[in-house]
């Protein structure tokens, strides 16, 4: 497919020319609306890891106490970066954060440290939220939710 549309020029390759001629109504529909031809691509989200790291400057660094401060640190480091620090944000759903908390209840952590330590990673995920304005609403809710543990909401 050729395009040529107010100066924007771009070929694509569709493949076979019966999917070629659809992409090519799509796309002239799409004109006729107003819209981009070609949807533009969002920027990726960045991974856990690499917000925590973001966090750590911004909020931690500056914002609370260094008996918090530690208290962040070593839950992240301990148990959150290593079961969702590789994931995009985007790509943290509610039965990762789920998985988190029964690898808690796994290790026989108190109910309150539970409590705790997801409540640190909705802070995390609520200043990313604010960022962001990605699909990150609800996440927090649902290793709350766990009718088994009975954590209050946060």
């Amino acid at each position: 497919i050729f395009i040529n549309h107010k100066g924007k020029r771009l070929s694509k390759k569709v493949g076979m020319e019966k999917a070629a001629r659809e992409a090519a109504k799509e796309i002239e529909a799409r004109i006729t609306l107003g819209k981009e031809f070609l949807p533009k691509k969002k920027p990726a989200l960045p991974t856990l890891n690499d917000q925590y790291e973001h966090f750590h400057k911004t909020y931690l660094e500056t914002a609370v106490r260094p008996s918090t401060r530690s208290s962040y640190e070593t839950n992240f480091r301990v148990h959150i970066l290593p079961v969702l620090g590789p994931f995009r944000l985007d790509g943290i759903t509610r039965p990762e954060v789920k998985n988190l908390v029964a690898s808690l209840v796994n290790k026989r952590l108190a109910r309150p440290t539970i409590r705790i330590i997801t409540a640190q990673l909705c802070a995390l995920l609520n200043q990313a939220l604010v960022g962001f304005h990605s699909n990150l609403v609800g996440i927090c809710g649902a290793a709350l939710s766990l009718s088994d543990i009975n954590l209050p909401s946060v």
